[in-house]
C-alpha cells in the first residue's frame, strides 16, 4: 500500500509462509502492550523460538552463519510488524504456503491472503515445513523466478 500510494508500480506481492495482516495487527497490538518496540518485540519472539527449540530450524555450525540468519529473522519480522495495512492492495498476491507448516499451522491456512487484494490471488501449496526453504531452496528459487518473470511481463495489469 505505501508504494502504491506513491504511484510506484508493484508487480506482484509474494508473501512466502507468512501470517496474514490480521495476525500481524494481533501481533503489533501484543506488543505495544508489552511496550516493545518492533525490533524489541522481534526479537523477543526470536528468542522465546530458540528456547523451545522451533529456531533455526537446522543445525548451523558456522556462528557468522547463524548470526547472520538471526539478524535478518528479526529484521523481517520487525518490518512485518511495522507494514499493517487496514486496506486491501490493488497489486496480485500470489502466496506461498508449505503444506506443514509448524509454525503457524492454525492460523496459516492456504488462500488466508486472498482477501486482503482487489488483484489476481494466486495460491501456491509446498511440500514440507515453515522453513521449507532451508531444505529444498531451488523449490522458492524457482516460485520466485516464475513469479518475477510473470510480474516483468506485465501480465498482472
Amino acid at each position: 500500500p505505501a508504494l502504491q500510494s506513491r504511484e510506484f508500480e508493484v508487480g506482484r506481492f509474494v508473501p512466502v509462509v507468512s501470517g496474514h495482516p490480521s495476525l500481524w495487527r494481533m501481533d503489533a497490538l501484543y506488543a505495544k502492550t508489552r511496550g516493545h518496540s518492533p525490533k524489541q518485540h522481534a526479537l523477543w519472539r526470536l528468542t522465546n523460538d530458540e528456547q523451545r527449540g522451533a529456531w533455526p530450524p537446522k543445525k548451523i555450525s558456522d556462528e557468522s552463519l547463524l548470526a547472520q540468519a538471526r539478524l535478518h529473522a528479526v529484521i523481517d519480522f520487525s518490518l512485518g510488524l511495522q507494514s499493517i495495512s487496514r486496506h486491501r492492495i490493488s497489486t496480485p498476491i500470489t502466496e506461498v504456503s508449505a503444506k506443514d507448516d509448524e509454525v503457524i499451522p492454525k492460523f496459516a491456512p492456504p488462500r488466508r491472503w486472498a482477501p486482503y487484494t482487489k488483484g489476481e490471488f494466486t495460491s501456491i501449496l509446498v511440500t514440507g515445513g515453515h522453513y521449507f526453504y532451508w531444505s529444498n531452496p531451488q523449490a522458492l528459487s524457482t516460485i520466485l523466478t516464475h513469479e518475477a518473470e510473470f510480474a516483468l511481463s506485465g501480465s498482472f495489469s
